[in-house]
C-alpha cells in the first residue's frame, strides 16, 4: 500500500469505494502528492525548524522557520533524497502530536538524520563564506531557495519536477530562463552548484552509514527496490524486538566500504562494488571466489589468502561479506547466512589480541571467539575471516606469527569451524610447511576490463582517455618486455586508480616511489591549489606556494606520526591522552620554519583548507580520526618525510667542505633526528620508499650536485665513525618530541645506528673500504634492552664484539664475521645464510629458528648454545665445537659437521639427510626422532660404526617420510 500524509496530519486512511480517504477527517487523498507538508503554526514543527535556522548560518537565520530542510519522512526514499523534501508552508493546517513526535523526537531515526542533514549543510555554507566559486554559489542557491521558498516549491510542483532542492532535477529547473534564477546565463554557476549538491548528498551519505542504528534502516531502505515492500520491511524491523539483521560494527565496516564513493569520487558514485574485479588465485588459476569456494567445500580448516599491498585482499572480504548481506545483488555462493560469517579487522585488536598470546598455554580460537562474543558452540560450521594478519605482526612486536597459526591449527581440528586468512607475504608464515593457500595476482584481462569498467562509470573525458591509452601502453609493454617490473607495478588496483587520476602515463616512471611522488602531488595540487583564491593570508608570502608547503608537510606528519605511534588511524584523543593530529599540524608549522620558510608559530592549520590527506584518506569522525586510504600510502609518505627533511639537502652544492666540523655535525644530527625514534627493520615498505628516493634516478634534476649524493654521505659517515662521533654529538632536544616511548638517549642513539645499518645497506654499502675497523661493535647497537635489528648484508665484521646483544630478526647475509664474539648474543629469527662465521665465538648464543644456510662454520664454538629450528641447510661446520647445544628441530640437510666436536648436544626431530657427520662423536648426544636418509642421493654419512636406530634416529625417504621398520610408533 502506498504511504500518504494528509493536511491535517493524519497518515492513517481507508478505502471509501474506489477513493482513499483521510480516516481523520475523510478527505479525499487518493489524488495526494507524496510529500510532506508541515505548517510552521505547530509550535513544537517551528521550534525545531528555527533551530535548524539558527544552527545553519546568518542567512537561514534570518529566514526561521521558513527556512527550506530536507529531513526524512517515513514515507522517504532516502538513496535518491527525492520525498526527504520537508515543505515549510505557510497555513493553519497543524500537524499530529504523533506525527511531529515520530519524526523529531529525540533519538528517533527522523530526528538522526535530520541532524546529520543539518550539520552537513552547515558545513557547506560555512564553506561558502570563503572566496570559492563552487560553495559561494550553493550558499547563495540555498539562500535564494530559502527567502523565495513559496514560488521554488509551487514552480516545481507546477513542472512535475522533484521538490528535493538539491537533486539535479530541481536544480536545473530552478537555474533557468523559465524560473528567472539570477546568475542563469553563467553556465559554471549550474555545474558548481551541482557538484556541491552530490558532494553534500555523498557526505550525508556517509555519515548516515557510520551509524548503524540507523544505517540498517537506510541499507535496507536503498537496496529494496520495490517500494511497497521496503516499507513493509522497515515497519517489520522497527517493530521487531530482533536485531539479527543488524551487523556489528565491523561488519558494517565492510559493507560502508562497498558502497561508498571511491576516495577521491567526490560528487560521484563511483564504488567499490561498481569498479570491483576479482584477483585469480596463482596456484589453480581460478577467480578467487571460486578458489574459496572449492576449499570452502573441502575439509580444510583454514585457508590464507596472500597478496601484495593494493591487490584487493580486504576488498575480497568486502565483497564475501556484501553477497552474504545482499548488499552486492551477485550470488552468494558460499551459502553463508549472515548469522554464520564473522569478520574481525586484526589492527582494531592488536593490543587485546598481543596481550592473551604471552600466555604459554592459550588457546588462538578462544582469543577469536573472545573478540566475536559468541560460544565455540555456537560457531559450528561457521567461517571466520581474520583480515590482516600482516598488520597484527607488524602492529605488535611481540606477536608471533607462526605460534598462533599452529595453535589455531590444533584448536581448529577439535572444531567445525572455517577460518579465511588474510596477509602480505611474511617470512614467519611463508616459510610454515602444508598451508592451504592461495596467492593473488591479476592478469592483462583482468587490468583492460578494469580500465573499460572506470571509463564506462567516469564522465570524465580525461580518465576516458588514460583508460584507452593504459590499455594500449600496457599490451604493447608485455609483448616487447615481459620482465619490465612496472607491469607488476601497475597490476594492483590502487595504482590503476591513482594513475587514471592523476594521468599518470606508465612509461614516465621507472618505480612505483616515483610514481607515488608524482600522483601525489598533482593530486594535492589540482584539488587544493584550485580551490584557494583568496588573498595571501601574509604579506610578501606566495600564497599558493605556501598552500603547497603546509600541505604537503602536513601529510607528512600525519604519515610520521602513524609511523612511529604503530596505528593506522589517528585520533584526536589517543590511548595515552595525546592529541595526534593537533601535534601534526604543530610539527607542519615547525618543519617548514626549520627548513627556511617564516610562518607564525601560532599559525592555526584549517583542515578544510589544508587536509591534503583528505584526497586519499577519509577522516572517520571524531571516534576514528584519520585513517589514510590504504597503509601503503601513509609508509610511503613516511619515508617522504625522512627523505625531504633530513636527507635530501646533503649533496655537494650544499656540502663542499667534506673535512668542515660544522658539516660533520649536521649531517650527523640529521642521521640521529631522522633515526632515533624507532626501529624500523623490514617489516614495512618505508626503507624500500627510502632507499629509492636516495638514489639518483629518483632526484628528478639535470644537475648531478642537486640530488642526494650518497658517497658525500658515506665519507661523512666514516669520517663520524673514525671520530667516534656518537659518543660526543649527544642528541639536540627537539620543540616537540616525536617519540611516543620517551626512550633514554643513549637507547636513541642505539636506535639511531641500527636504523642506519638499513640504509646504508640498501645503497650497497659493505665496510670494504675500513677493513681495518669493523665500524659496528656491542655499544654502537646496544644491549638486550634494546631489540631493533640491524641489517649488515655483506659487511666486513672480521674481528667484531657483539657479545650480549639482542638482535633478534636481524640480516647478516654473506657478512664476513670470522672470528667475531657473539657469545650470549640473542639471535634469533635472524639470516646468516652464506655468512663467514669461521672460528667465530658463539658460546651461550640463542639462534632459535634462526637460518644458516650455506653459512662457513669451520671451527666455529657453539658450546651451550640454542640452536632449536634453526635452519642449517647445507652449513659448514668442520671441526666446529658443539658441546652441550640445543638443537631441537634443526635442519642440518646437506650440512657439513666433519670432525665436529659433539657432546651431551640435544638433536630430537633434526633432520640429517644427506648431512656428513664423519669423524664426529655422536654417541654421547641425544638424539631422538632425529632424521637421517640411505637412499644412495640424499644419505648420511655417519662416523664408522655409528648404528643411528639403537639412538632413537628414524630413517626417511628423500621426501622426509618415516620408511617402514624404522624407529617410529607405528612400527613400535
Amino acid at each position: 500500500m502506498k504511504r500518504y500524509t494528509c493536511k491535517c496530519g493524519s497518515m492513517h486512511f481507508k478505502k471509501d469505494g474506489e477513493k482513499i480517504v483521510c480516516n481523520n477527517c475523510g478527505k479525499d487523498v487518493s489524488e495526494s502528492e507524496e510529500y510532506g507538508f508541515f505548517s510552521t503554526s505547530d509550535s513544537k514543527v517551528k521550534k525545531f525548524f528555527c533551530k535548524l535556522g539558527l544552527d545553519i548560518g546568518a542567512e537561514a537565520a534570518a529566514v526561521g522557520a521558513s527556512t527550506l530542510v530536507t529531513i526524512i519522512a517515513p514515507w522517504s526514499l532516502p538513496f535518491t533524497l527525492t520525498a526527504m523534501g520537508v515543505i515549510v508552508k505557510n497555513g493553519s493546517d497543524a500537524l499530529s502530536d504523533k506525527i511531529t513526535g515520530s519524526l523529531f523526537s529525540e533519538g528517533s531515526y527522523g530526528k538522526k538524520t535530520a541532524d546529520i542533514l543539518r550539520d552537513e549543510l552547515k558545513n557547506m555554507l560555512r564553506k561558502g563564506k570563503k572566496d570559492d566559486s563552487e560553495y559561494c554559489s550553493f550558499a547563495r542557491y540555498h539562500s535564494y531557495c530559502s527567502l523565495h521558498y513559496s514560488d521554488v516549491i509551487s514552480y516545481l510542483l507546477e513542472n512535475d519536477k522533484n521538490t528535493d532542492i538539491y537533486s539535479d532535477e530541481a536544480i536545473t529547473a530552478i537555474i533557468s530562463d523559465k524560473f528567472g534564477y539570477p546568475g542563469r546565463d553563467d553556465p559554471a554557476i549550474l555545474e558548481n552548484i551541482r557538484i556541491s549538491a552530490k558532494e553534500l548528498r555523498s557526505n550525508f551519505e556517509d555519515k548516515i552509514l557510520e551509524d548503524k542504528s540507523i544505517g540498517i534502516r537506510w541499507l535496507i531502505e536503498k537496496n529494496q527496490r520495490n517500494h511497497d515492500k521496503k516499507l513493509d520491511r522497515i515497519i517489520e524491523l522497527l517493530m521487531s524486538d530482533k536485531n539479527d539483521d543488524i551487523p556489528d560494527d565491523e561488519t558494517s565496516e565492510y559493507i560502508d566500504n562497498y558502497s561508498r564513493p571511491l576516495f577521491l569520487e567526490e560528487g560521484r558514485n563511483i564504488t567499490l562494488g561498481k569498479i570491483y574485479l576479482e584477483a585469480m588465485d596463482k596456484k589453480s588459476n581460478q577467480n578467487a571466489m571460486e578458489a574459496i569456494n572449492d576449499w570452502y567445500r573441502s575439509n580444510e580448516k583454514m585457508l590464507f589468502v596472500f597478496g601484495a599491498a593494493g591487490i584487493g585482499k580486504t576488498s575480497l572480504v568486502t565483497k564475501i561479506i556484501s553477497d552474504v548481506y545482499g548488499i552486492s545483488g551477485e550470488e552468494n555462493i558460499l551459502g553463508l547466512t549472515k548469522e554464520e560469517i564473522h569478520p574481525i579487522i586484526l589492527r582494531d585488536h592488536v593490543c587485546e589480541i598481543a596481550e592473551k598470546a604471552k600466555k604459554d598455554a592459550y588457546s588462538a580460537l578462544k582469543i577469536i571467539q573472545d573478540i566475536i562474543d559468541i560460544p565455540i558452540a555456537n560457531l559450528k560450521g561457521h567461517l571466520i575471516v581474520l583480515d590482516g594478519l600482516d598488520e597484527l605482526y607488524v602492529l605488535s612486536k611481540d606477536f608471533k606469527c607462526s605460534e598462533f597459526i599452529k595453535k589455531l591449527q590444533k584448536d581448529l581440528n577439535a572444531n567445525n569451524i572455517k577460518v579465511l586468512i588474510t596477509l602480505r607475504p611474511i617470512k614467519e608464515i611463508d616459510d610454515m610447511k602444508g598451508l592451504n593457500r592461495i596467492n593473488l595476482y591479476w592478469t592483462k584481462t583482468q587490468i583492460s576490463e578494469w580500465c573499460d569498467n572506470f571509463s564506462d562509470l567516469t564522465t570524465d573525458t580525461t580518465e576516458k582517455k588514460w583508460c584507452k591509452s593504459f590499455k594500449a601502453t600496457y599490451s604493447e609493454m608485455i609483448e616487447k618486455a615481459p620482465n619490465d617490473k612496472r607491469l607488476e607495478m601497475f597490476s594492483l588496483p590502487i595504482i590503476l586508480y591513482l594513475a587514471c587520476k592523476s594521468n599518470t602515463i606508465i612509461s614516465d616512471n621507472n618505480s612505483i616511489g616515483e610514481f607515488y611522488d608524482k600522483v601525489f602531488r598533482s593530486i594535492i595540487e589540482r584539488k587544493h591549489i584550485s580551490m584557494q583564491k583568496s588573498n595571501s593570508v601574509f604579506d610578501g608570502v606566495d600564497h599558493e606556494r605556501l598552500i603547497k608547503l603546509i600541505n604537503w608537510q602536513y601529510t607528512k606528519e600525519l604519515a610520521y606520526q602513524m609511523y612511529l605511534t604503530d596505528k593506522l588511524t589517528l585520533t584526536n584523543c589517543d590511548s595515552k591522552g595525546k592529541d595526534r593530529i593537533e601535534f601534526a599540524k604543530n610539527r607542519t608549522i615547525s618543519e617548514l620554519n626549520r627548513h627556511g620558510e617564516d610562518i607564525p608559530t601560532d599559525y592555526k592549520i584549517d583542515d578544510d583548507l589544508y587536509l591534503a590527506v583528505s584526497h586519499f584518506a577519509n577522516k572517520k569522525g571524531e571516534e576514528k580520526g584519520i585513517e589514510f586510504v590504504h597503509k601503503t600510502v601513509y609508509e610511503y609518505f613516511a619515508a617522504v618525510k625522512l627523505y625531504e627533511d633530513y636527507f635530501s639537502m646533503i649533496n655537494k652544492e650544499r656540502f663542499t667542505d667534506t673535512e668542515s666540523e660544522k658539516n660533520l655535525k649536521e649531517i650527523w644530527g640529521n642521521i640521529i633526528e631522522a633515526f632515533r625514534y624507532k626501529g624500523i627493520g623490514n617489516e614495512t615498505a618505508v626503507f624500500d620508499y627510502l632507499n629509492e628516493m636516495t638514489r639518483s634516478a629518483y632526484n628528478g634534476t639535470e644537475s648531478e650536485e642537486a640530488g642526494f649524493d650518497f658517497e658525500l654521505f658515506k665519507n661523512f659517515y666514516i669520517q663520524g665513525m673514525e671520530q667516534d662521533i656518537l659518543s660526543k654529538i649527544g642528541i639536540s632536544e627537539a620543540a616537540e618530541e616525536y617519540n611516543v616511548e620517551n626512550l633514554t638517549v643513549n637507547n636513541q642513539l642505539v636506535c639511531a645506528y641500527r636504523n642506519l645499518t638499513w640504509f646504508l645497506t640498501g645503497h650497497g654499502y659493505k665496510n670494504q673500504e675500513q677493513k681495518n675497523k669493523c665500524m659496528i661493535n656491542k655499544d654502537l647497537i646496544g644491549d638486550l634492552g634494546m631489540d631493533h635489528r640491524v641489517n649488515c648484508s655483506g659487511w666486513f665484521l672480521k674481528y667484531a664484539d657483539l657479545r650480549n646483544t639482542c638482535l633478534i630478526g636481524s640480516v647478516f647475509k654473506s657478512a664476513e664475521l670470522n672470528h667475531a664474539r657473539l657469545n650470549c648474543a640473542i639471535l634469533s629469527d635472524c639470516s646468516f645464510d652464506k655468512a663467514d662465521l669461521t672460528e667465530a665465538h658463539l658460546e651461550n648464543v640463542t639462534l632459535i629458528a634462526t637460518s644458516l644456510y650455506l653459512a662457513k662454520m669451520k671451527g666455529v664454538k657453539l658450546n651451550n648454545a640454542d640452536l632449536r629450528g634453526a635452519f642449517l641447510k647445507r652449513a659448514k661446520l668442520p671441526d666446529a665445537i658443539l658441546n652441550d647445544t640445543w638443537f631441537d628441530l634443526a635442519n642440518f640437510r646437506e650440512a657439513n659437521l666433519q670432525n665436529a666436536t659433539i657432546d651431551n648436544a640435544v638433536f630430537n626431530k633434526v633432520n640429517f639427510s644427506n648431512a656428513n657427520l664423519r669423524g664426529t662423536k655422536l654417541e654421547k648426544n641425544i638424539l631422538k626422532d632425529a632424521e637421517y636418509c640411505l637412499d644412495p642421493c640424499y644419505a648420511t654419512i655417519f662416523p664408522q660404526g655409528f648404528e643411528p636406530q639403537k639412538h632413537g634416529m628414524i630413517e626417511v625417504d628423500i621426501n622426509g617420510q618415516p620408511v617402514k621398520g624404522s624407529n617410529t610408533d607405528d612400527s613400535e
